[in-house]
C-alpha cells in the first residue's frame, strides 16, 4: 500500500474517491441499485403478510431472482449494442409497474401464480446498473488503481444491501408491508434517471459491433466456471433472504428480518475495505 502512494502522499483509495465524477456516480448508482437491495426482503414480508405462508413468499422471491438472472444477460447485451439509456430507462418503468402490480395482486387476494409472474417480471426488468457502473471505471480511473475501483464498487453494492433491508424493516414496521414495494418502485424510477444523467453514463456509446458466438460471454470456460461455482453461494444467500424474516417472525415480527439481513453485508463491506488496504 505504501509503495503505491503518489508524490503528494495520496494512496489508491484516495485517488479513486477523488477522481472526477466518482462521487456523483457513486451516489446515483446507490439510489438506482437500492430497489434490488430491498427486493427480496420486501417481497418476503409482503407476500407472507397476505398469504401467511413463507413457502409462497419464498416462491415469489425465487421467481423475482430467477427473472433477474435469466434476463440479465439479454439486458447486458442490449446495453452493449444500444447504450445504457435505451435499455435502462424502459426497464425501470416496467420494473416499477410490476412492483406496484405485486401490491395490487396481493391486496386483492390473487392466487400464487399471478403473484409469482408479477415478481418474475419485476426481477427481469431490474435495470442492469451494476454492469454499466463496472464498464465505466476504466474511463475514470488509472489502470494501476482499477483493482481498488472495483473493490470500491463492491463496497457501494454492500451499502445497497445494508440500507435496503434496513429501509424495508423500518417501512414495513412503521407504515405497512406494502410500503417498501411502493418506495422501491419510486427508487427504481428516480435512481435510474439520476444515474443516466451522470456525464460518464450519459455520453457512453454502444460497443463496436463484434459477434463471435451466440454464447457470448458463456463461451469463456472461466466465465462458465465462475457461474457454476457461484450457484451454491447464490442459493445460500437466497435461502437466507427467506430464513431471516421467518426467524424474525418467530421472535416477534417479520420486520426484524430486515435488520438481520442488513448485518451480513456489513461484514462483506469491511472485508472489501480490509482487502484493499492489504
Amino acid at each position: 500500500y505504501s509503495q503505491s502512494m503518489t508524490p503528494d502522499g495520496r494512496g489508491p483509495w484516495a485517488r479513486v474517491l477523488t477522481a472526477p465524477q466518482v462521487p456523483s456516480l457513486s451516489i446515483a448508482s446507490i439510489v438506482a441499485r437500492l430497489p434490488f437491495g430491498m427486493g427480496g426482503i420486501s417481497l418476503i414480508i409482503f407476500v407472507h403478510a397476505h398469504t401467511g405462508s413463507f413457502g409462497i413468499a419464498g416462491l415469489a422471491t425465487g421467481c423475482y431472482t430467477a427473472g433477474f438472472a435469466l434476463a440479465g444477460p439479454f439486458l447486458g447485451r442490449a446495453v452493449d449494442r444500444r447504450g445504457p439509456r435505451p435499455v435502462l430507462a424502459p426497464a425501470s418503468v416496467v420494473c416499477a409497474i410490476a412492483l406496484v402490480a405485486v401490491v395490487a395482486l396481493g391486496e386483492s387476494s390473487a392466487g400464487t401464480v399471478p403473484l409469482a409472474l408479477a415478481c418474475a417480471v419485476a426481477g427481469a426488468a431490474v435495470p442492469p446498473v451494476s454492469g454499466v457502473v463496472r464498464r465505466t471505471w476504466p474511463g475514470l480511473i488509472a489502470r494501476e488503481d482499477l483493482t481498488h475501483a472495483y473493490l470500491y464498487d463492491s463496497v457501494l453494492i454492500e451499502i445497497v444491501f445494508v440500507c435496503g433491508p434496513l429501509l424495508v424493516g423500518l417501512l414495513s414496521a412503521v407504515v405497512s408491508p406494502a410500503a417498501p414495494l411502493f418506495v422501491g418502485a419510486g427508487f427504481v424510477l428516480f435512481g435510474t434517471v439520476w444515474f443516466l444523467l451522470v456525464p460518464v453514463v450519459r455520453t457512453e456509446q454502444p460497443a463496436p459491433p463484434e459477434h463471435h458466438t451466440r454464447a457470448g460471454a458463456l463461451a469463456s470456460p472461466a466465465i462458465r466456471f465462475i457461474i457454476i461455482t457461484g450457484i451454491p453461494v447464490g442459493a445460500s444467500l437466497g435461502a437466507i433472504d427467506v430464513a431471516l424474516p421467518a426467524f424474525g417472525a418467530a421472535h416477534g415480527s417479520t420486520s426484524l428480518g430486515g435488520v438481520f439481513a442488513a448485518s451480513i453485508p456489513v461484514g462483506s463491506m469491511l472485508g472489501a475495505i480490509a482487502f484493499g488496504a492489504w
